[in-house]
């Protein structure tokens, strides 16, 4: 299934016209719903278990062990996670915060993050936390779901696998 709001008819033409259309069905949202609002639209099409990934992203991995994993810890969803290094191009001024004086300057630091890849395996469950027509992104679900005491788990992955194109810059460099 592919949800599409924006542009949906270009979308559909491109993909009509590929060899791959027997392999899609179509969500076409007459309003944005969010990453997970259509997903109470095939609430009666998905197992027990699904992978949903956002259309924004490019991954190569082994689903079948994501996919143990998540049931072996029972979660309702895993979050596919990767590692990101952001730099900050700049020198960070550490220093006292009632005297203002300078402790340090720590020049262009590095720092590690385990980042949302938009890839999840999801339990049909999280359905019934979701509103028919109502918008909601994948982020609030999770934290709805958090929030009650709903296990969300993290499956660490390659981040070298893992691509976002979610900007043109993005697209560019991968299309090249």
């Amino acid at each position: 299934f592919i949800s599409l709001n924006y542009k949906s008819s270009i979308i559909k033409a491109y993909l009509n016209d590929s060899k791959y259309k027997k392999f899609f069905s179509y969500i076409t949202e007459t309003k944005s719903l969010g990453t997970a609002g259509s997903l109470k639209f095939v609430e009666k099409n998905i197992s027990e278990n699904f992978v949903l990934i956002n259309a924004d992203i490019i991954i190569d991995l082994d689903f079948s062990e994501i996919v143990k994993f998540h049931l072996k810890n029972k979660n309702i969803i895993t979050i596919i996670a990767v590692n990101k290094n952001i730099t900050v191009p700049y020198g960070n001024c550490i220093y006292d915060k009632r005297s203002f004086k300078l402790i340090k300057i720590d020049e262009k630091p590095t720092f590690d993050f385990k980042i949302n890849s938009g890839v999840y395996i999801c339990n049909k469950k999280i359905l019934q936390y979701i509103k028919k027509n109502k918008a909601i992104d994948m982020d609030e679900l999770i934290a709805l779901l958090t929030k009650k005491g709903i296990k969300v788990g993290v499956y660490e992955a390659n981040n070298s696998n893992w691509r976002d194109i979610g900007e043109w810059h993005q697209y560019n460099s991968v299309i090249r």
